[in-house]
């Protein structure tokens, strides 16, 4: 008993379309591995530059936060509740200031919570009504007597750059 043969044209065709999916499957492969790779490669030579920004500007944002703390802290009338407030956030400011450094650890070498002597006078604590517009420099609405407070200093999170 002999077997009927198949035509060889068949069989040809359905091994190289699974040739072609086989080479179009290792192609597609490795075009998501160079991209990922070509990817990778030029965000890691951005993020040096990239995280220093990111760390000045979070630095910048403690100390901002820091004088607004402050700013409650040196008002004149500022209830117990909103000082004990603002030196919470100071110490958290604080915390958050010295972990810089761990934060961006390739490009900050060192953060620090430092006081500074510059000194910054507040405008009188009022509810300021809208007034008139004025020519003269410098002139503020009239308050109710109030004196303006004066912070004798600030904290400040200055950070460190490593070393290139």
């Amino acid at each position: 008993m002999t077997r009927p043969s198949r035509p060889s044209t068949g069989l040809a065709t359905l091994e190289w379309l699974l040739v072609i999916a086989a080479a179009g499957g290792f192609a597609a492969a490795m075009s998501v591995a160079f991209g990922t790779l070509i990817d990778n490669t030029s965000r890691s030579a951005e993020m040096p530059d990239t995280d220093l920004i990111k760390a000045g500007i979070a630095a910048a944002r403690i100390s901002s936060d820091a004088l607004a703390a402050q700013t409650w802290l040196a008002r004149p009338g500022t209830d117990s509740d909103q000082r004990i407030h603002a030196q919470a956030l100071l110490d958290e400011l604080e915390r958050q200031c010295n972990g810089l450094a761990a934060d961006y650890p390739d490009v900050v070498k060192r953060s620090e919570w430092e006081w500074t002597d510059i000194g910054i006078e507040l405008p009188p604590a009022t509810d300021m009504q809208p007034t008139e517009p004025t020519t003269e420099p410098d002139s503020m609405p009239a308050s109710d007597g109030e004196e303006p407070a004066l912070i004798a200093g600030r904290w400040v999170c200055r950070i460190e750059p490593q070393k290139r």
